[in-house]
């Protein structure tokens, strides 16, 4: 299996598929749901979406706010711990929740969580 990728903004490690058998796809996204730290939370956003057709793509801000509102922190305490406005955090939050298909924040994080976006 081959990891490409590069750092600069806009561009993320993606999983050569040419070739590449479906079993080294969910080993892959295996490595990625047990916390490797070679890869971000947006590539293993999207190596999730590949190996299961409902999981959305997430960006790696909603994927934050999500996390941190998983941990109990309150929309004001996430936008003052990322120093940005409570309505940045919840538009990131309506983002993610209508891509997760969620009625609300917690539904959102719950969905998050089921798909392996994010742990707890």
């Amino acid at each position: 299996m081959e990891l490409n990728g590069s750092r600069s903004i806009g561009e993320f490690p993606y999983v050569y598929q040419k070739h590449l058998p479906w079993y080294s796809l969910i080993r892959f996204a295996n490595l990625i749901i047990g916390g490797s730290d070679a890869l971000w939370m947006e590539a293993k956003t999207r190596v999730l979406s590949l190996v299961t057709d409902h999981s959305p793509m997430l960006t790696a801000k909603e994927v934050e706010v999500l996390q941190f509102i998983a941990g109990g922190m309150s929309t004001k305490d996430v936008a003052s711990k990322l120093d940005i406005t409570t309505k940045a955090v919840d538009q990131r939050i309506a983002r993610a929740a209508s891509k997760l298909k969620a009625n609300n924040r917690t539904h959102a994080v719950t969905e998050a969580i089921r798909l392996g976006v994010l742990t707890v």
